[in-house]
């Protein structure tokens, strides 16, 4: 998540599914962008509290019609199949409203079968580039947060705050790649079992030096 959504977060004290939406609408941004580069695309109010906006509202029906059925980390497939579908129609009308209804839930049908087709087929071929690049974007965005919003960071400062740490993974604001690569998160995990709400993910061992230079034992 970059600085300015998170701010706003912040700013407009938001919940937890307001954060997420908030994210969402920034994903429909940047997707729009991408496939539509020639249309006028909605957007998140220039200022003022983004909930009010279109986009937002568009984006928080999305979350509700489908927060029972889809994963937390499938709403940036859900939104890419949306637009990509779209891109193969002349003529189409690209609005957020997309997102939502019966066609679009259609469309994620098609598209994830079709995805998950080409995903048994490629799974062998990891861009190990790509790879890393994000688990260093989110490493960094998460060292960010976590030092905006609790100043230095020691073992006992990141233990003393874990619950607070993965209530903001489950927003979206801290990435789960941080508790899967902390000592500290692992000692607290095996010691309270609490329910994380989200998926560790997995392969980013290669990544420790990286986590070392900026974490350090935390």
């Amino acid at each position: 998540m970059n600085e300015h959504l998170y701010q706003l977060i912040l700013e407009y004290k938001m919940s937890r599914e307001e954060a997420l939406t908030l994210r969402l609408a920034d994903i429909y941004i940047e997707l729009s962008h991408k496939y539509f580069p020639e249309y006028k695309h909605a957007a998140l109010p220039k200022s003022g509290d983004p909930r009010k906006g279109l986009l937002f509202k568009y984006c928080w029906k999305l979350l509700h019609e489908t927060k029972d059925k889809i994963k937390v980390t499938d709403y940036p497939n859900f939104i890419q199949s949306q637009l990509s579908i779209l891109k193969n129609y002349e003529n189409a009308y690209i609005n957020p409203n997309c997102l939502i209804g019966d066609k679009a839930w259609s469309r994620w049908c098609v598209w994830s079968k079709y995805f998950n087709e080409m995903k048994k087929t490629s799974e062998a071929v990891v861009n190990q580039e790509d790879f890393t690049k994000e688990i260093k974007k989110a490493l960094d965005e998460t060292h960010y947060v976590l030092t905006v919003r609790l100043g230095e960071l020691t073992k006992n400062k990141v233990l003393s705050e874990m619950e607070t740490i993965l209530r903001w993974v489950r927003m979206a604001v801290v990435s789960p790649i941080f508790i899967a690569m902390s000592p500290t998160a692992e000692s607290y995990i095996e010691e309270h079992k609490p329910a994380l709400g989200f998926e560790l993910p997995k392969g980013v061992e290669s990544m420790q030096v990286y986590y070392q230079n900026l974490f350090k034992d935390v």
